[in-house]
């Protein structure tokens, strides 16, 4: 089915001379559907072709699952419980028919946005190690975050031992260009 803004606009070219094709092609329609609107046939929207189908097995206990899940709000009830309640009922398809059925009655998570952490210029560096395994040999290295820019300092080493902890401290302020007022250590 076509947009009045679609419909109007087969109407407008074919005022202007346009021929059917032209204008199918333009809209990236088929002609037949050009043809039906200029004589001013509705075109029917595409019909559901499925049957009703076979009834489902879960049907006898859906409305028992609705309340189930109700009653048991805010705590959300896991699929593997309630598919051993209804197969105690008598119920004898799969936990995965009623894992699906369940996952629509729970309301969509909300995402809580992110809120940025922001500190002024100069205020705080953020500082981690990480560890890496390289042909047998341990390396780490050394990463340090400016909180404002966030800039990053990364250097390799052998030892995560205080004096090999100061030099990096002292080679990362020397490329940060100062010492930050405070170091966040994860």
């Amino acid at each position: 089915m076509l947009t009045e803004e679609a419909i109007m606009e087969i109407r407008i070219l074919s005022r202007r001379g346009a021929g059917i094709r032209q204008i199918a092609r333009e809209l990236g329609v088929s002609r037949n559907t050009v043809r039906a609107y200029l004589r001013g046939q509705a075109v029917r929207a595409p019909t559901d072709r499925r049957g009703p189908g076979r009834p489902r097995k879960l049907a006898p206990y859906e409305d028992w699952l609705r309340r189930r899940v109700q009653a048991a709000a805010p705590i959300r009830l896991p699929a593997t419980v309630l598919h051993r309640e209804v197969v105690a009922m008598g119920f004898d398809g799969t936990e995965r028919t009623v894992r699906r059925f369940v996952a629509g009655l729970y309301p969509a998570s909300v995402v809580e946005p992110v809120i940025r952490f922001e500190t002024a210029p100069g205020h705080q560096a953020q500082m981690d190690w990480g560890e890496y395994r390289l042909g047998g040999r341990r390396i780490y290295a050394f990463a340090g975050l400016l909180g404002y820019s966030r800039y990053l300092y990364l250097e390799y080493v052998d030892s995560t031992r205080v004096p090999s902890l100061v030099a990096c401290h002292r080679r990362m302020f020397a490329a940060f260009g100062g010492v930050p007022r405070e170091v966040l250590y994860e």
